[in-house]
């Protein structure tokens, strides 16, 4: 089919498809801006959509944002002037080839927040105040997640920040912009901002029209109410996937989410995390609706009565979520009473206390033989009943046969011979392993705090890496690890595991000793594999960190290096996509292009070779993977090479004075 529309001379949609499925690979999109003019107008959309979920970076010589303000009108315009520490007069920026600002999809008022604060940071350190406060700085060992979050707590009463947000919102919706995607958060700080945003949608309800992911954190619902309420109801009803997340103190809210629930035809997958009293029986009968549709359920409550004439009904369910919350064993009794087979792929029981573990036990039964990707990380039994733990193990064992994602938490002495036997029971299946010893300090939960080793943790520990070296899958790509770890141990695991070609190895080391031999023994590990990403997670101290900054250098040049919140797999309502996604990342060879700047790249999309004329990093592509991109059935077969050498035997040529490239 392809070849018939290329010899047909319908290049474009030949084109259009190759890139479309370069969506999620910023690398490839970015090269493919450099091939040719189609390639660029095709990709410059997909980069564009979603430009605040980047990682933000301090001293960018030009931020996204200056390109956003220079299509801002003359009143827009003064108001960021008048904004302290502005990097330049805003009236002098150049409107930019593309249209950018027409091409967003997704909108997060959260990261939008903190992309502001890393433009206000950098237009301040450019005036030269090496003395000013440093707004965010990396914390390798620690969740950037919620490093971000304090950042924009820290902020939340700079006015400025808030007037940039509106601005912004404002641009995006008088040009037409239709979202797919909108994550809004609100606080005490920020609750204005609600009100600007809904008078905006209100007057332009097109913006929201094809919404199929919303999310909504609310952390006030008492003040403002009227307006939430106003706000949500102008909600479309086709949003395929709702995430909740409301701290207040009397759960008002309750009612107007029952109603946007009831108000969906189309919702797949429902994510919620609040107060138990928010679970009342009109809010469960509202799940009901989406009956033939919901497939995916995220809880993040507590549980305090029966659940099952809602359950009941949700007969189309393949991901079922517990997290952080106390879960009463009954929720599990009604799903075992459900007649209808339910085709449960994800189960994931992360951080929660409960009464009894055998009713999870029969329900594994139940379902064993269509999970895929489990997570089983029970922090707390009540009663003391360790013990059922092992049934429950022998349960994965005997009744689960396709588990490619397994995720073990609170791994304790008694659990260590079985995990043996489940690792081994999945050789043929198993790509995606994640181990957590149980520890018994509280303490060792935060990197931050300087404590002694404990003895218990470190013994456990030694005993997975040790259990490790015989029984890993030779398929094995993902390992992610968080022990406490004595380096010949480590080392030990690393001699057994040269047959096994890791992608992705994950190390968060708890422990405070010999932490120089270890990083030694990780280095020595990578240097003979073909590792693609490593993440070491170590305490925030200056002398550990030091290392690990050294480990990086002396790496960089054959693996990269990242956070560990940036590598994690993180299931979610879309976790099929995002394992098979994966897998097949993983899976294939290598990129063929090299970028010269990644962070650059990451951080900008190009833009500086685009819009300011920069020479462009040279390109290493291989010819049969992009030729179709550049085929031209006008053209002889000899034009056709000699355009190739041209293209990828040197440097792409930058765009001419008119803003088109040469190529």
């Amino acid at each position: 089919m392809a070849c018939s529309k290329i010899f047909s001379g319908d290049i474009p949609e030949v084109m259009q498809n190759i890139i479309e499925n370069l969506r999620d690979d910023i690398k490839s999109l970015y090269s493919c801006i450099l091939i040719n003019r189609n390639c660029c107008f095709l990709a410059i959309p997909l980069l564009w959509e979603d430009p605040f979920s980047v990682k933000y970076r301090n001293n960018l010589s030009h931020h996204f944002i200056d390109t956003y303000f220079s299509f801002l009108n003359e009143n827009d315009k003064n108001k960021v002037n008048k904004i302290k520490f502005h990097k330049s007069d805003i009236k002098s920026l150049y409107k930019p080839l593309f249209n950018y600002h027409t091409l967003i999809k997704t909108l997060d008022t959260f990261r939008m927040e903190l992309h502001i604060i890393s433009w206000l940071n950098t237009t301040n350190n450019d005036h030269g105040t090496s003395n000013e406060k440093t707004y965010f700085q990396l914390i390798t060992s620690q969740d950037e997640s919620n490093e971000e979050f304090r950042l924009v707590k820290a902020n939340k009463w700079n006015k400025g920040i808030r007037t940039i947000c509106t601005i912004l919102f404002n641009l995006f919706v008088e040009n037409n912009v239709i979202l797919n995607k909108l994550h809004i958060i609100i606080d005490f700080s920020n609750i204005q901002l609600i009100n600007s945003i809904y008078e905006l949608i209100l007057n332009n309800p097109t913006f929201i029209s094809n919404i199929e992911e919303f999310t909504f954190h609310l952390f006030n619902y008492d003040e403002q109410s009227n307006i939430i309420e106003q706000f949500l109801s102008s909600l479309p009803s086709n949003i395929k996937h709702i995430e909740f997340f409301f701290k207040s103190r009397n759960g008002g809210e309750k009612d107007i989410i029952t109603d946007l629930i009831n108000s969906q035809s189309q919702l797949t997958s429902i994510k919620m995390r609040f107060s138990y009293y928010m679970l009342s029986s009109s809010f469960l009968d509202s799940l009901k609706n989406s009956s033939n549709t919901l497939t995916s359920l995220y809880f993040g409550s507590d549980f305090t009565f029966d659940f099952y004439d809602t359950l009941s009904n949700l007969t189309q369910l393949e991901s079922l979520q517990f997290k952080d919350c106390d879960l009463d064993s009954n929720i599990f009794q009604s799903l075992l009473e459900i007649k209808t087979p339910l085709k449960i792929k994800t189960l994931v029981i992360k951080n929660i206390r409960i009464s009894k573990i055998i009713e999870i036990e029969l329900f594994i039964q139940k379902v064993g033989y269509y999970i895929k990707n489990l997570v089983l990380d029970i922090e707390y039994i009540y009663g003391n009943n360790d013990h059922f733990k092992e049934r429950l193990f022998d349960a994965i064992i005997n009744y689960c046969e396709k588990i490619q994602f397994l995720h073990l938490g609170h791994i304790d002495y008694n659990i260590i011979p079985k995990l043996s036997k489940i690792i081994s029971n999945f050789n043929n299946t198993l790509k995606f392993l994640t181990l957590e010893v149980k520890f018994f300090h509280y303490k060792h939960f935060s990197y931050n705090i300087g404590i002694n080793d404990d003895v218990n943790e470190l013994k456990i520990s030694s005993m997975i890496l040790k259990l490790l070296c015989d029984i890993l899958p030779l398929n094995l790509c993902y390992l992610d690890l968080n022990l406490v770890i004595n380096p010949d141990d480590l080392k030990l695991l690393f001699d057994n595991c040269d047959q096994i070609d890791f992608k992705r190895l994950l190390i968060r080391n708890r422990s405070s000793h010999n932490l120089d031999v270890t990083l030694k023994t990780t280095k020595d590990f990578i240097k003979n594999k073909n590792l693609d990403y490593l993440s070491y997670s170590i305490r925030d101290d200056p002398k550990f960190r030091n290392n690990l900054e050294l480990l990086f250098k002396e790496i960089q040049s054959f693996v990269k290096m990242k956070n560990y919140y940036d590598l994690a797999i993180k299931l979610d309502h879309n976790e099929e996509a995002i394992i098979t996604s994966t897998s097949n990342e993983l899976n294939k060879e290598k990129k063929h292009v090299e970028i010269k700047d990644e962070k650059e790249v990451i951080g900008l999309y190009g833009l500086n070779i685009i819009e300011n004329v920069l020479q462009p990093p040279i390109q290493k592509v291989e010819v049969k993977t992009y030729k179709v991109l550049n085929l031209d059935s006008s053209k002889t077969l000899h034009k056709y090479k000699s355009d190739l050498d041209r293209i990828y035997g040197k440097t792409v040529p930058p765009h001419s004075g008119e803003g088109h490239f040469c190529c």
